[in-house]
């Protein structure tokens, strides 16, 4: 069976749906009489919607981008200047990784815009990373806010001038564009942005091998270098590869929890097609069953992402 191959990659796919503990009779989706590729097409199409449920739940996009952001000022609640002259730019995504540079135009058409250089920049609050990674943990331990040095901003009074600054943000994520065999330290992938090593390191990002098939085997990673900042390329990895990995299976270093939220997501629209609940167990004294119908799981999975949502 071919794997339908879409970009960008869902935070899950239907192998990592359809294994999770979640009492869904999966063959019956779309009907009963769907065949085996139009079953796999509608779980495909689970994935991608759960994912944007995520992302919406969010309020921002959690995996890793390369953002351009346009901002006017000062004397907006997002770029002020601060008594020493420097400029606190308040951006829109969380977390940010890094800033690769940016421009600034006075207010003035058709604009002028002059370059701003990479080390200009600070974030004020980088991510706390896990395990010698470059990956920010799950805890909510970033800010969403950056210094630009003096000198660039307030030369043409309040609101005298437009800011365009590029930053990355999120956590890494991608899927395997081809199948990867058991010793391999290359991986071909939908998306290198966020994987490499930062300037002056040589471990960048570390991700799970998220491949429940029974050829395969889940494990862990850590990529060592990409051929791409952004987009389709390949990642260098450390330790060679233990099992096995066929194309479609997924490289994260998203939290699970935001995989578990993704995964509740999709199993809410499987209960819509006509179920109306489905039994979890309980940590109750008496081993009472609950049920919780689509709305309930909804709200559970929003619960989850709660921490990573954008609030300014």
């Amino acid at each position: 069976m071919s794997t339908p191959y879409q970009f960008p990659t869902p935070y899950i796919n239907p192998a990592i749906l359809t294994s999770a503990a979640t009492g869904i009779s999966w063959s019956t989706i779309p009907n009963r009489q769907a065949t085996p590729a139009q079953q796999l097409a509608e779980q495909y199409n689970i994935c991608a919607r759960a994912t944007g449920m995520t992302d919406t739940a969010a309020n921002q996009v959690l995996r890793a981008t390369i953002t351009t952001e346009q901002l006017k000022g000062p004397g907006n609640p997002r770029m002020e200047i601060t008594a020493g002259g420097n400029t606190t730019i308040l951006l829109s995504r969380s977390p940010i990784l890094s800033v690769t540079g940016g421009q600034v135009a006075p207010d003035t058409f058709p604009l002028q815009w002059t370059s701003i250089p990479a080390d200009w920049f600070m974030v004020n609050s980088p991510p706390l990373s896990i395990y010698g990674s470059t990956v920010p943990g799950d805890a909510g331990e970033w800010g969403q806010l950056v210094t630009l040095g003096a000198g660039y901003i307030g030369g043409n009074g309040r609101g005298g001038q437009f800011l365009q600054i590029t930053y990355a943000n999120g956590w890494p994520h991608c899927s395997l564009t081809a199948a990867a065999a058991a010793g391999a330290t290359v991986l071909d992938v939908d998306d290198c942005t966020g994987w490499a090593p930062p300037a002056g390191m040589t471990t960048g990002a570390a991700g799970i091998i998220y491949d429940p098939s029974p050829n395969g085997g889940q494990e862990t990673a850590v990529v060592t270098s990409t051929t791409a900042t952004a987009g389709p390329g390949t990642l260098t990895i450390t330790p060679a590869l233990t099992w096995t990995h066929q194309q479609g299976i997924l490289f994260s270093a998203m939290p699970s929890q935001l995989h578990w939220a993704t995964i509740l997501f999709g199993v809410s629209q499987a209960l819509i097609r006509g179920a109306t609940a489905t039994s979890v167990q309980t940590i109750s004294p008496s081993g009472a069953k609950t049920t919780d119908g689509p709305e309930g799981l909804h709200a559970h999975a929003c619960k989850l992402v709660a921490p990573f949502r954008r609030v300014r």
